[in-house]
């Protein structure tokens, strides 16, 4: 039974790899890939997107090797430039201030403010200016990349794809 809505779930929703989702970014996020911007719910295996290393600047273009997606509960954070991101709470987002990623969560709570964000090839400080740690459930989308930082830029926040890191 449950094997039969995971493929039914696996069809709708471009599924690729078959393991638990901790990382997710919501539909609607725009990500950056070589020349433009996409929508993460329109991206397949084997397009180019932009990973970073936000601890040395360094940033190239990758291919994403899989895609996971899912329905979660998402908080939603709004910049101070009222740009906004909508993500699971174990979502893993770089802080500048600590040179680490944590999950959402901890962004949600108000125990981290700020954030890095990518933008035209250059890193920027941002801070939060509001948060709301339930926002809606939504599907959301976890991208496995080439780079070996297994990093990716959503709505212009540096994102882990993954919690192991």
């Amino acid at each position: 039974m449950l094997r039969r809505l995971f493929e039914a779930l696996a069809a709708r929703s471009k599924l690729t790899q078959s393991e638990p989702l901790a990382a997710c970014v919501g539909r609607g996020a725009w990500v950056n890939t070589p020349g433009k911007k996409r929508l993460i719910e329109e991206l397949v295996v084997g397009d180019e997107i932009i990973a970073v290393e936000p601890k040395t600047g360094e940033h190239v273009v990758t291919t994403i090797t899989a895609i996971v997606s899912a329905e979660k509960e998402c908080g939603m954070l709004r910049l101070a430039d009222g740009t906004t991101l909508s993500m699971a709470e174990t979502q893993p987002v770089f802080d500048p201030s600590d040179l680490a990623f944590h999950p959402a969560g901890e962004w949600f709570s108000g125990e981290r403010s700020s954030l890095l964000r990518f933008n035209d090839g250059k890193f920027q400080l941002a801070s939060v200016a509001e948060r709301t740690p339930f926002f809606d459930i939504r599907t959301v989308f976890d991208l496995t990349v080439e780079s070996p930082w297994q990093t990716f830029v959503a709505d212009g926040v540096v994102v882990h794809n993954k919690t192991e890191l």
